[in-house]
């Protein structure tokens, strides 16, 4: 066995250097997408391109203090719209959206119903929020006293997002492949009749 050198010579960062290899490029592949609303004080933008944005309809299916949104395939739809459950469905706009620590999620928002709708004030000041995280940082938190979100920007300046090259066919398919209801026998669609 040889000699071993004293730990200061062990610390060379050339030696350090070497005990890596060569270095080997990479590709990241993603595997899967968040699907969520902007986590209170987390720094966020949506982005402003509308090829990464859409509005369509979702299913909400809440149990015990969690909320998940589905997509549900339109002929499943249209046979469940003079169900009890077609009620759990609603317009939502879909942003994609980026914190600073770089990840990528997508945050389905209701989009405001008429005056007098519940939640009619929730959801229209989440969308006055996503608009401002279009043009730049925000984090957002619930003012409950006023029934509304508020938002704050950064007092200095942060470096922009690195979006990367995902498509947002591909972060649609991520976010929702495990969320896709293509059958009235689907474990939500069951749970929400009260069914086995």
């Amino acid at each position: 066995m040889p000699d071993i050198p004293s730990v200061d010579d062990l610390l060379d960062p050339a030696l350090m250097r070497a005990a890596v290899g060569p270095s080997i490029e990479v590709e990241t592949i993603a595997t899967g997408i968040s699907l969520r609303k902007p986590r209170k004080s987390e720094w966020f933008q949506a982005n402003p391109d509308p090829e990464l944005t859409m509005i369509t309809r979702l299913l909400e299916h809440q149990v015990e203090d969690e909320k998940s949104w589905y997509y549900v395939y339109q002929p499943v739809l249209d046979a469940l719209a003079m169900s009890d459950v077609s009620h759990t469905t609603k317009l939502v706009q879909i942003f994609t959206c980026i914190n600073r620590r770089g990840a990528v999620f997508l945050w389905a928002q209701p989009v405001p119903g008429p005056e007098g709708t519940p939640g009619r004030s929730w959801h229209k000041s989440a969308l006055e929020v996503a608009a401002s995280a279009m043009t730049g940082w925000v984090s957002m938190e619930g003012d409950k006293a006023n029934g509304t979100y508020r938002f704050h920007k950064p007092l200095g300046v942060l470096p922009d997002p690195e979006w990367g090259a995902i498509s947002f066919r591909e972060l649609i398919r991520l976010a929702f492949r495990d969320r896709t209801i293509t059958s009235g026998d689907h474990k939500v669609i069951r749970d929400l009749r009260g069914e086995e």
